[in-house]
């Protein structure tokens, strides 16, 4: 990450994203942008596979995509992992390190899934549903299989969702404010 952001003090840099507003391309605008202090030259793409394949023929400096797109590419040497923005290094990448390692402390970040319902759904229909998807990520089977292509399996409480939900929605306001994004 420092030689990259050295690099792209010297001349701005093709940033590839998956697709405007996505973590990818909040997480590349906080790291380079806000904490970096670099300039880079937005290249949208839509999806993840595209910013692969872009960066493995050399049509962009650098790319961001969640994990499990990239991590068997990684793992056979394509591509190089530079960093994970986890709390933790991943199960799935352990030899890439995380921002904070790299000194971005302020740089966790999550591309995360959650099951959303329409705002009248009864609440034991709610409760049911996030009982039953705590059940299934809490299986050793299930579990393993998410680890290893880099997605970390959270089973929350539903009060606890919605929560982090709120604070990400606050979070990446200010990302957005701070880079200039504008939603179209």
């Amino acid at each position: 990450m420092a030689a990259l952001i050295a690099l792209g003090r010297q001349r701005q840099l093709n940033l590839a994203v998956p697709g405007v507003g996505t973590t990818g391309h909040l997480s590349a605008e906080r790291l380079s942008r806000v904490l970096g202090g670099v300039d880079v030259l937005l290249v949208a793409f839509l999806g993840a596979a595209p910013v692969v394949t872009a960066v493995l023929s050399r049509q962009v400096d650098v790319g961001t995509i969640a994990m499990n797109t990239g991590v068997e590419q990684v793992r056979g040497g394509s591509v190089r992992g530079g960093v994970v923005t986890g709390a933790r290094r991943s199960p799935a990448l352990p030899d890439v390190p995380t921002a904070a390692e790299l000194g971005f402390t302020d740089a966790v970040d999550y591309t995360w899934v959650a099951a959303l319902f329409p705002a009248a759904t009864p609440q034991s229909i709610l409760a049911r549903m996030n009982a039953e998807v705590n059940v299934a990520l809490a299986e050793p089977e299930v579990s393993a299989r998410l680890l290893a292509t880099g997605l970390d399996p959270v089973g929350d409480p539903q009060e606890e969702a919605a929560r982090y939900v709120l604070e990400e929605f606050r979070r990446w306001t200010e990302v957005g404010r701070a880079t200039g994004i504008q939603v179209d």
